[in-house]
């Protein structure tokens, strides 16, 4: 078993593992999801680059943690923020905190890059 994690911080660099990230998600959730949807989300989207980590088991995708950038407005001032989206760990991974290190790296990777608090990140990225 030789795991190798990456930082995704581009549409390009996200967009070289949808296959990847495809088959994850039908193996986690037993359902193909809508790839229209997801290039919507990660690759159209105008406000910005995803932030993505996935882990690989030699080549199977085993983790995937993202998130898109979502502006909020609250009180007329303007919020840069992020949306966590297609979260997943291959049911053999589960159980030994491959999700968190995938959330922390995502996160920490974000806020360098001048994100605000991505949503649902309170607990996991301290």
């Amino acid at each position: 078993m030789t795991m190798h994690t990456f930082v995704l911080d581009s549409k390009n660099a996200l967009a070289d593992h949808e296959s990847t990230i495809e088959r994850l998600f039908v193996s986690c959730f037993g359902a193909r999801m809508s790839l229209d949807i997801w290039r919507w989300a990660y690759l159209d989207n105008p406000h910005g680059e995803p932030w993505a980590t996935v882990c690989y088991d030699d080549d199977a995708m085993v983790g995937h943690y993202a998130m898109i950038p979502m502006p909020i407005s609250a009180h007329g001032t303007v919020l840069r923020t992020c949306l966590s989206m297609t979260t997943m760990v291959a049911s053999s991974h589960r159980q030994h905190g491959l999700f968190v290190k995938l959330a922390t790296a995502t996160y920490h990777r974000a806020r360098a890059a001048g994100e605000h608090e991505p949503s649902g990140s309170e607990e996991l990225a301290r």
